[in-house]
């Protein structure tokens, strides 16, 4: 909005239908439903209103408000899930307002070697009293990475999420772990916890096993990719969190309430300055194992 670019606005709209739908959670795998017609179960409406501000370059501030409106399928809300939107109800709407300010001080944010971030969000869900929900979370991140030598890099990572009202919430909206990128826990990738709070802390050590550089010449005809510089590390990673669901069913979801832990040693490989690949093998406290691929780039 200024010339110093520190103050900006942007607004959402969204309308989305599903034909298929996560109804419920059982052995912390979300259970689908899809009617033999495949006509739509649900309907939701979105919309947001935000004011940034950004006093430094590693800073920003945003403030949103917004309201929803979600219709469910009777099916669901009677039979399948009465705590899909609580008490059997097919319809909600509420408003609600966000606070989240993020502070990135590190080197390469797509890989970083050295350097901080940090991310803290406040949502109040249902501002006025004729609204359908009643929430307030606060959740927090942070990330902080040491390189110890130029081959050598140490990272801890910390999630965490509170909800200060603790009656039970929706079910599509009693999110703790697994849901999002920063909330997925390593050698859990196949398990989802549902609940009003989350603790989860990350350890990382990368090694650099070796680097070079692609020349593919006139066999790419864009030239920012002609030349390719990479970088291949050796990992080694430890995981733990847990998830308090105080509304947990016994023996439903048998990893809700309980501490996790999960350590591996993958393979990275760095191509370009924004793309990642990771390839790790990862084990869990239920003696599950896997090997995972991620990929990350920024376009």
């Amino acid at each position: 909005l200024d010339k110093s670019m520190k103050w900006g606005v942007f607004g959402k709209l969204s309308y989305q239908q599903w034909r298929e739908i996560n109804y419920d959670t059982k052995e912390n795998k979300q259970l689908f439903y899809r009617k033999s017609d495949n006509s739509f179960l649900s309907n939701f409406f979105l919309s947001e209103a935000a004011l940034t501000f950004r006093p430094a370059f590693q800073s920003v501030h945003t403030l949103i408000y917004g309201f929803q409106r979600r219709n469910i399928d009777k099916i669901i809300a009677k039979n399948l899930n009465p705590d899909y939107l609580l008490n059997g109800d097919e319809n909600q709407q509420f408003s609600f307002l966000r606070y989240i300010y993020q502070f990135d001080d590190r080197d390469n944010r797509f890989y970083p070697w050295e350097g901080y971030f940090l991310q803290i969000e406040a949502e109040k869900s249902g501002l006025f009293g004729n609204d359908g929900r009643n929430a307030f979370t606060i959740m927090g991140l942070t990330d902080i990475y040491k390189a110890i030598n130029p081959g050598l890099s140490l990272s801890l990572g910390a999630r965490g999420k509170y909800s200060f009202i603790r009656k039970k919430q929706p079910y599509y909206d009693n999110r703790a772990l697994g849901f999002t990128e920063f909330t997925t826990m390593r050698g859990y990738e196949y398990y989802l916890i549902d609940g009003l709070d989350l603790a989860m802390l990350q350890t990382t050590a990368r090694l650099l096993l070796f680097q070079g550089v692609n020349n593919y010449g006139k066999l790419v005809f864009i030239d920012a990719f002609r030349v390719q510089p990479y970088k291949v590390y050796l990992t080694l990673h430890n995981d733990w969190g847990i998830v308090n669901n105080p509304f947990s069913v016994e023996n439903i979801n048998p990893l809700d309430n309980k501490l996790l832990w999960s350590y591996g040693v993958g393979i990275n490989i760095k191509l370009y300055f924004d793309m990642v690949a990771r390839i790790e093998y990862s084990r869990n406290m239920e003696k599950g194992d896997g090997i995972f691929f991620n990929f990350n780039a920024s376009f």
